[in-house]
């Protein structure tokens, strides 16, 4: 198991006016005495027996929303802001016909929907909006004392708590 990265003439030189974000993303090991330019594509995989490799998920919290990248921190840092550094989760699940469809989670913010979603469609392109807001009084925890991720996704199938 390990990351998918990319190497090759088809690589860009990095992303636009932002050298951090390239620095992170793009990487020169020397492998046999040569080097050569690789992308890290934030994609798990898994080789099998033939060779091929096998998709696992994500690294990171990005997902595809209608063709689209979509990273989930960008829709929880423009939820925070609007409720003030509430905290704020962002999960894509398979909605109606399996296709992905995100969920926001707000923690002690119950009257907040309305507003935070006409905030939201300001802020955020169409295929980023939440199709649902589920406020809990309280966030469940991991062991680490970080937001349960996992927990929030069983009250998606259970129900808000």
């Amino acid at each position: 198991k390990g990351e998918l990265c990319l190497s090759g003439s088809q690589l860009t030189r990095g992303y636009w006016k932002d050298e951090e974000k390239t620095a992170a993303a793009f990487f020169i090991p020397k492998r046999g005495g040569r080097s050569e330019r690789f992308y890290r594509t934030g994609d798990l995989v898994q080789r099998d027996e033939a060779g091929d490799f096998m998709y696992i998920g994500r690294l990171d919290s990005q997902v595809q929303i209608q063709g689209y990248r979509v990273e989930l921190g960008e829709i929880e840092k423009h939820a925070r802001d609007h409720l003030q550094g509430a905290n704020v989760a962002a999960l894509a699940r398979s909605g109606p016909q399996s296709a992905p469809e995100i969920t926001l989670f707000t923690e002690k913010a119950p009257s907040a929907e309305k507003t935070l979603m006409q905030y939201l469609e300001e802020q955020l392109p169409v295929y980023m909006l939440p199709k649902q807001i589920i406020d809990l009084d309280v966030f469940p925890k991991s062991a680490g004392g970080k937001i349960d991720r996992k927990a929030l996704e069983k009250n998606l199938t259970d129900g808000p708590a």
